[in-house]
């Protein structure tokens, strides 16, 4: 992941590092959680060359053990207090494990430290707008999506979660546009039909939003992991329908 020189340092109104002990967790389960899983490229830190703990840590994370990594990331971090790449990758384990309210202190740590040097990281951004949204902060998640997208545009899974908290926030032809330009970029993610549904629903577009449910369910792998998302969308599908019998039926 590239730093890029940074024009506007500023931060949502509540200070990140802030968040970890003030925000309270709000993550819908019952929604696909598709795009909301934290970028995995690290940052490249110009001061310290690759290190055997953190290789290590790395391969713990690749390995599926997020808790043994976040022990050897906090020894590292503790060694090398100076190096942005020990708390990305610190904050992207917390996130692994369950613990979005230490992934924000982590990845708030690892933007910190970047922008005292006058960098930025969209990647960096688009992990902490993800982890806002599970501590249901949609608004500050908007700043981080956009800031993103700021540096750079052409980011498809920036467009897609800020389209996320957008729809979150009401603002459903913004979030569609948004959900749009992640397919135009070459973004694709099944939650992506499921999204769309719900805005085109908010519009009153009910045959839209039935054929973007009917993609989605016909999409979606049938685990367990996934019968809640499952559930609801035929829960959905079945309002739409009724609606349209309720207003199709002839008077009695």
């Amino acid at each position: 992941m590239r730093y890029h020189t940074s024009y506007s340092l500023a931060l949502p109104t509540v200070s990140l590092l802030l968040l970890s002990t003030a925000a309270a967790l709000g993550q819908n389960t019952s929604a696909p959680q598709a795009g909301g899983a934290a970028s995995a490229r690290p940052p490249q830190s110009r001061q310290y060359a690759p290190s055997t703990m953190l290789g290590n840590a790395k391969h713990l994370l690749k390995s599926g053990r997020a808790a043994d990594a976040v022990s050897l990331l906090q020894k590292y971090t503790a060694e090398h207090p100076s190096d942005p790449d020990g708390p990305f990758w610190l904050g992207l384990a917390f996130d692994e494990t369950g613990e979005p309210k230490q992934a924000i202190w982590a990845y708030s740590r690892c933007l910190d430290l970047a922008t005292k040097s006058g960098m930025d990281s969209p990647e960096l951004r688009v992990n902490i707008g993800n982890t806002l949204l599970k501590l249901d902060r949609p608004v500050d998640a908007i700043f981080n999506y956009k800031r993103a997208i700021a540096i750079d545009s052409k980011l498809p899974h920036a467009h897609f979660n800020l389209g996320r908290a957008l729809l979150d926030q009401g603002d459903t032809e913004a979030a569609l546009a948004e959900f749009n330009r992640f397919y135009e970029l070459g973004g694709s993610d099944t939650a992506l039909f499921f999204y769309k549904a719900l805005a085109f629903r908010t519009l009153g577009k009910r045959d839209d939003a039935k054929v973007q449910l009917e993609l989605f369910l016909n999409s979606l792998a049938d685990t367990p992991k996934n019968q809640p998302a499952k559930k609801r969308s035929q829960a959905i599908l079945r309002e739409l329908s009724q609606t349209v019998n309720t207003i199709e039926a002839p008077a009695h």
